[in-house]
């Protein structure tokens, strides 16, 4: 937990923008569920520590559509089979070269949040 609390206490609140949300979001949300892996109930909550992070911040939450859910948990199981159980000399992110698999799955799901915010604007 050290691991994860340090990484989210490391960046203030005004120094995430938009560029740099979606990455911030899967290594928090990727962090949490590897040290709770827990089939029911840990990606609720993973997806809610995250996305306070960047409520904080000023920014919208990232949500990841129903459409997106069979490879959100496809993304989330390759990485946990890959890298295995937590362990102290592994730490919470062991392998960055899988993280950016995650993470460019919550860049996608990302853009399509701000899709959904620029369609309401324009609705208004």
């Amino acid at each position: 937990m050290d691991n994860l609390v340090n990484y989210i206490n490391s960046y203030p609140p005004d120094n995430i923008d938009l560029e740099i949300a979606a990455n911030i979001y899967a290594r928090v949300h990727m962090g949490f569920v590897h040290i709770l892996p827990f089939y029911d109930g840990n990606g609720r909550m993973a997806r809610l520590i995250a996305n306070l992070f960047l409520l904080k911040a000023g920014l919208p939450p990232l949500v990841i559509n129903q459409s997106m859910r069979q490879q959100y948990i496809t993304c989330l199981a390759d990485y946990q089979l890959a890298i295995g159980k937590l362990n102290k000399g592994k730490g919470v992110w062991p392998d960055e070269d899988r993280l950016k698999e995650f993470s460019a799955f919550c860049q996608s799901a990302y853009a399509e949040t701000k899709k959904l915010i620029q369609i309401a604007v324009n609705k208004q």
